[in-house]
């Protein structure tokens, strides 16, 4: 069953974010990123030398989380002067849980996901202190950085494009069988050239047992209050599912520069204004049929009418029309 942590984006009782330590200096066999544990003892510098001598210098600070930060970065002896971003999880400042489960679930499916539209993730490095994910650098910022620049919400043909591009992503991932759990805009990052991509892995889960051939169901409340769906407020669910409705409050925030629900008031009042379908568009706002038709379908509270993955990828306005 989907790993049970403590949420920080959601705050229910207690709070978590973004491993284990496996002999050192060894190096993982499986295919994929590569990934090397580093005996080190390792002190306040940014870039431990083990890492330094991988190439990598670790350079201005892009962005801060609950138990992570974010860092522009270079390797000149793998990618000469091309820019990249290293997310350095400090170990000490999230549980023990944590490391058990989420993060190695995080660093498994990072190293899979291989799509257009997903974030990059060249290396990962393990000290005794923190976990380096070394990926690629996302030059302008996040949908959700975008809209607070421009103080503004996205227009309808800004969102097309991009809602289309997470939607494709999270299609792929669901087909192998992996939730994202943390949709938002804040986890979609603008490119160069202004193409998306998905971020964020940290409360990702398998939603299929290839062992045991059997659908898992996620037992966490998980995720960010104001993009959880309805039946994340009480589990199990069906992480997938609810990633759609998730979808569902990242093109409203696109369209609106705001959420659909009130995630001040207490749960059961949000759950209740979900139930009941108490989603509102500013009456100013004119979007088209088609992105109406979209968005109905993803804030569905009946989870077996809701939009899937698949389905959406069929729907005219996600195929330009």
């Amino acid at each position: 069953m989907s790993k049970k942590q403590p949420n920080k984006r959601q705050p229910s009782k207690n709070q978590k974010d973004h491993k284990n330590q496996s002999q050192a200096g060894s190096r993982e066999s499986q295919p994929g990123i590569p990934q090397m544990n580093i005996e080190s003892e390792e002190t306040e510098e940014l870039c431990p030398p083990a890492i330094a001598e991988r190439g990598y210098s670790i350079h201005e600070l892009l962005g801060t989380g609950a138990f992570a930060k974010v860092y522009k970065a270079k390797n000149e002896k793998e990618m000469g002067d091309k820019d990249m971003a290293v997310k350095i999880i400090k170990l000490a400042k999230v549980s023990l849980e944590w490391k058990d489960k989420c993060l190695k679930v995080e660093m498994k499916i990072v190293k899979k996901m291989q799509h257009p539209h997903i974030i990059k993730v060249y290396e990962i490095f393990k000290t005794r202190r923190s976990v380096f994910i070394f990926m690629d650098f996302a030059d302008n910022d996040t949908v959700h950085g975008f809209m607070q620049k421009n103080q503004r919400s996205c227009t309808e043909r800004e969102a097309q494009p991009w809602f289309s591009q997470i939607a494709g992503a999270l299609s792929y991932m669901h087909t192998r069988e992996v939730a994202h759990r943390d949709l938002k805009c804040e986890n979609i990052l603008l490119n160069r050239d202004f193409s998306a991509k998905l971020t964020d892995f940290g409360f990702a889960c398998y939603t299929y047992d290839f062992k045991l051939k059997t659908s898992l169901l996620s037992t966490t409340k998980c995720g960010t209050s104001a993009f959880m769906a309805p039946e994340v407020r009480n589990p199990p669910y069906d992480a997938k599912k609810a990633d759609m409705w998730s979808m569902g409050a990242v093109l409203y925030e696109m369209l609106t520069f705001n959420k659909p629900f009130n995630e001040n008031l207490p749960d059961r009042k949000v759950l209740n204004a979900q139930l009941k379908r108490q989603w509102y568009l500013p009456p100013t706002l004119k979007i088209s049929e088609g992105c109406r038709n979209v968005l109905n379908g993803l804030l569905e509270p009946i989870v077996d009418n809701r939009l899937t993955s698949e389905g959406i990828l069929r729907m005219p306005w996600i195929r330009g029309g």
